[in-house]
């Protein structure tokens, strides 16, 4: 059972991260030249890592995927909890990658 959720939990993850860079990161990347051309302030990357959350919310909600059942028992507060979780991993994901990139 804990091998199964560590796989669903790092499917989970690295599901997130793949659609963040390529959904979100190209828009964010987008609007930010377009706010660049016409002399606005950028976005700050907080955002971006705000609209990953809220595509992994999306992802947690539509699965029903709650990784604190066991130990949580309100399925709301778990279900909010697994999408911090997958979140912040993908963006661990694409910080260590980016990292890899930019050593090589």
């Amino acid at each position: 059972m804990n091998s199964n959720i560590f796989f669903v939990a790092s499917s989970m993850i690295i599901l997130a991260n793949r659609l963040t860079e390529a959904l979100l990161v190209p828009l964010f990347n987008t609007i930010n030249a377009s706010l660049e051309r016409r002399n606005y302030p950028k976005l700050p990357g907080l955002i971006l890592m705000y609209a990953s959350w809220l595509l992994t919310s999306s992802l947690v909600a539509l699965t029903g995927i709650n990784f604190f059942a066991a130990i949580i028992p309100s399925p709301v507060a778990g279900l909010i909890l697994t999408a911090i979780v997958c979140g912040g991993g993908a963006n661990l994901v694409a910080d260590v990658l980016k990292r890899e990139q930019a050593n090589a």
